[in-house]
């Protein structure tokens, strides 16, 4: 019989929040779920409950894994555990004054699922294995798409056909398609030459690596003896069989999400495994945080109406502890583009309808004029996607309408870091361009070493293989009939060798400018290529310039002294749906939310239609004072469909 509580008597850490956050703080053994909508303050309750482990429980914290679905979060949350020790260790009474410090806990894990496995795999593996990330993904599939269909990929046909390689993968059933059957094989052998992992080869192998060796399994369940998940809504099912796993018999799996926010479908979460858990863990101790400390009760009722049409959800409510200042003030207030102002206190929800997409843009262009430095900085538009945001700065460049993207990852931690991280940068390609030039003179006097050509062949990449050069030392002919003729791969090719003999042929100056085109000059890279530059002009000839190169110190190349950090603007926030998760902003804007946009046209079965609510859902709860709701009614000639979604608020959509 699994306990769920500890039955101790709690004196020595202090319990805060209310009763449901307090409940779920003093849990300790056994599996436990809890429900926590917008606002109710999760991220509290997991770190007070780590808290709780250290200094109640006397749980060691080298036994404590806490699992985020991003670097960012995992990061937040460790500096928020931070923060709450050094809040404990200066108050009148700390609990255990003689240990209480960040240093004590150093051993508590925060990371990412993904960070989880593949250190598993390092740790049982001595080659060495990286991870191909999204961008580089996205890059290989559209070589490999014009490699084998002979036309560039559409943004969604990558899309789809990532899914596809995934899908494939996973199931191990390929489709009978002779171009995607050659396509999957040539992203494999890329994948095994450069020593990467994708995705579905992290966690794929993790599992029959711990299921396969019980004494390695056995070791890692001793070592995380505490499992808490941020965001278990966006679990899929081979992280929750990972999971399942290194918890083993003692199921010590304290997991916080929110069904209503599940929106990473497409990158296979599977909202069913948060709903039935209990099913998975009898005996589950389940919770239910459900009051909103962050918006306006109008706001709250605004996205209960909202997703409660969802059919695949838990019953619960959603109970708001801030209410309007004023009592009589109209909480939802439907109009047309006529309304100019800024909304105006106590009005907490707006409808508005335009009939134009430029319309709907002009009249955010004048309602952001109207704010104060501070209000712009406090409110955020949000957008479906990123296709949808480029009409809206379009506009917003054209009003001189000053505005910001939101950047992934977190803020630089610290000057003395950044100027290390490139200053590295600065030695990395320092020895790419050498290498560059050693490739140049060795095609000018007719071949090229193998090892060589490896070391320039993919950067920028190319996506060639390695496994078609087998010879030592090749001719310019010799490498361009390794590939098909006509292929992709012997287009690049051949405009590598085009590369590289212009290379020789410019003088000093003009040879490094071209190379900074073939490489690529980064934000970050733009001063290191300008000291190249000044450096080069004083060289005569190529022969002199590689001279230069190799007695040529990184130190020299990155002045650490002329670093400047730079600063943000104070222009409005534009972001996607997907990108505000985890956010919160005093006023949102939600424009173009009509059907075709939200939900898109191929949203189509129900699990992909109440995928898009919970999408809005999410977007809706990231006001906290006042939400503005915004759509295309279009005209006689030209009528436009509101969004299914905003039935439930009173818009009337046609058939």
């Amino acid at each position: 019989m699994i306990s769920n509580h500890s039955g101790k008597h709690h004196r020595k850490f202090p319990i805060r929040g209310n009763p449901s956050q307090q409940e779920a703080i003093r849990h300790f053994r056994g599996p436990c779920e809890v429900i926590a909508g917008p606002g109710s303050g999760k991220t509290f309750v997991l770190v007070e409950r780590i808290l709780y482990l250290l200094l109640e429980e006397r749980v060691p914290p080298s036994q404590i894994l806490v699992l985020t679905f991003s670097k960012a979060a995992a990061l937040q949350m460790q500096s928020r555990f931070q923060k709450r020790i050094r809040e404990l260790s200066l108050s009148a009474d700390p609990p255990s004054p003689d240990s209480l410090s960040a240093d004590s806990f150093t051993e508590v894990t925060f990371g990412t699922f993904h960070s989880i496995f593949l250190s598993i795999l390092k740790a049982s593996s001595v080659q060495r294995m990286g991870i191909l990330d999204n961008s580089r993904s996205r890059k290989l599939l559209s070589s490999l798409f014009e490699r084998y269909y002979e036309r560039l990929p559409q943004s969604e046909e990558l899309t789809d056909l990532s899914a596809l390689i995934a899908k494939a993968k996973a199931s191990g059933e390929i489709p009978d398609q002779k171009r995607f059957q050659r396509l999957l094989e040539d992203y494999e052998t890329y994948l095994k030459e450069n020593s990467l992992l994708d995705f579905e080869d992290m966690i794929g192998r993790c599992l029959k690596l711990l299921r396969r060796n019980p004494e390695l399994l056995s070791s890692w369940q001793k070592r995380y003896r505490y499992f808490l998940i941020d965001e278990f809504q966006d679990i899929n099912r081979e992280q929750f069989e990972g999971i399942q796993l290194l918890a083993g018999a003692a199921a010590n799996l304290f997991v916080v999400g929110d069904d209503d926010q599940s929106i990473y479908r497409f990158r296979g979460a599977d909202v069913r495994l948060i709903i039935d858990f209990p099913d998975y863990y009898p005996g589950t101790h389940v919770i239910h945080l459900n009051i909103n400390y962050r918006s306006y009760a109008p706001i709250v009722r605004c996205g209960q109406q909202v997703i409660c049409k969802n059919r695949m959800r838990l019953s619960k409510e959603a109970i708001a502890a801030r209410q309007l200042p004023d009592p009589h003030a109209v909480s939802i207030v439907s109009s047309g583009p006529a309304f100019q102002n800024f909304l105006p206190d106590g009005v907490c929800v707006k409808l508005s309808s335009y009939e134009t997409e430029k319309a709907e843009y002009l009249h955010l262009c004048e309602v952001f004029r109207k704010m104060t430095s501070e209000q712009r900085q406090s409110c955020a538009v949000i957008v479906r996607s990123h296709s949808q945001m480029q009409g809206l700065l379009r506009i917003l460049e054209q009003e001189k309408i000053s505005y910001r993207l939101q950047q992934g990852g977190p803020s630089g931690s610290g000057k003395n870091h950044k100027n290390s991280r490139l200053l590295q940068k600065a030695g990395e390609l320092l020895s790419l361009i050498r290498s560059y030039y050693t490739v140049s003179e060795a095609l000018s006097r007719g071949t090229i070493l193998r090892r060589d050509l490896f070391a320039v062949m993919n950067h920028p990449e190319r996506f060639l293989l390695r496994s078609r050069f087998q010879k030592e030392r090749y001719s310019t002919d010799e490498l361009l009939s390794l590939c098909p003729r006509g292929s992709g791969e012997q287009k690049a090719l051949w405009m590598l060798c085009r590369d590289l003999r212009t290379m020789e042929r410019l003088s000093t100056v003009h040879s490094l400018r071209y190379l900074s085109r073939v490489i690529g000059i980064g934000e970050e890279e733009k001063k290191i290529w300008e000291r190249l530059f000044v450096l080069s002009a004083s060289y005569t000839g190529i022969p002199e310039l590689r001279l230069m190169l190799e007695r040529l110190s990184p130190e020299e190349l990155w002045d650490t002294e002329t670093e400047d950090s730079g600063g943000e603007t104070d222009g409005v926030l534009v972001l996607t749906m997907h990108a505000s998760k985890g956010l919160e902003f005093d006023t949102v804007y939600l424009p173009d939310l009509n059907e075709g946009i939200f939900p898109g046209r191929r949203a189509v079965s129900m699990e992909a239609i109440e995928e898009e609510r919970r999408l809005f859902y999410v977007a809706i709860t990231r006001a906290r004072d006042r939400l503005h709701l915004m759509y295309l009614r279009g005209n006689r000639n030209n009528p436009r469909r509101p969004s299914r979604f905003l039935e439930p608020l009173g818009v009337k959509t046609w058939e």
